[in-house]
């Protein structure tokens, strides 16, 4: 073992490193027994002397009081008491428990019946079915997604579409609505080369939401000639997610 400068810490008369055959680090108190106070071994255990520490503190949302015989903290972290001793565990996953980062999150896209769209006139595209959707604020019968309570922060934010049988020379526009205005750069637009052929466009990027802000996604084109134009459900998706910042 080897002892690392005691004396510059009151209380404490020896701090060992781990060597020979006890592999261990230790931390031991000057009372008259020398008391060894704290460990880790090889295996990466921790263990604290049970009437030493009341109350564990680590970084903020991890743990503040270890007030049971076993508290998980996170997936796969665990801290428990085993009569005079205090362990610290972490086991290895695949992250399946993580379900709190980035949520809200949801995906949603069109299927069944193409619906119709009338030129010139801001349309919005109720994507009518779910990929996934982790907290339900996303209405597959209005096309709105409403941030939940709680659930404030900086969304990614992705709007895609296209709209059949346009004339050439025309155009289809995407937006992004935020309570029924525009988000600054929100928007795309893609011109129609052919006529009565599919023109598609989208867009992502970040904003910042409040509680109950309602988000939607709307399709436009100028094409005010054409009949049977219709939204194109194979070009149309509409995800979000909260990002973990």
């Amino acid at each position: 073992m080897t002892v690392v400068n005691p004396k510059s810490i009151s209380g404490i008369t020896s701090i060992t490193t781990a060597s020979g055959s006890d592999n261990l680090l230790t931390i031991h108190t000057s009372d008259a027994n020398n008391t060894e106070r704290f460990r880790i071994d090889s295996t990466g255990t921790t263990k604290i002397v049970t009437g030493i520490v009341t109350t564990l503190t680590a970084t903020t949302g991890i743990v503040t009081t270890l007030t049971t015989n076993t508290t998980k903290v996170g997936s796969g972290i665990t801290l428990s008491s085993d009569g005079d001793v205090f362990f610290t565990g972490i086991s290895t996953g695949n992250g399946s428990g993580l379900t709190g980062i980035n949520t809200p999150s949801f995906s949603a896209y069109l299927t069944g019946t193409s619906p119709s769209i009338s030129g010139n006139t801001n349309t919005t595209v109720v994507f009518n079915t779910e990929d996934h959707d982790t907290d339900g604020a996303y209405d597959t019968s209005t096309g709105v997604f409403t941030v939940p309570a709680g659930k404030a922060g900086k969304y990614h934010i992705s709007a895609y579409g296209g709209i059949d049988d346009i004339d050439d020379g025309t155009y289809v526009r995407v937006t992004v609505l935020k309570n029924d205005t525009l988000i600054p750069g929100f928007r795309a637009q893609g011109h129609c080369s052919t006529n009565q052929r599919i023109e598609t466009t989208g867009l992502s990027g970040t904003v910042t939401l409040a509680v109950g802000d309602e988000i939607k996604v709307q399709l436009f084109t100028n094409d005010g000639v054409s009949t049977g134009m219709v939204i194109e459900n194979e070009t149309c998706r509409f995800s979000m997610f909260r990002l973990a910042i």
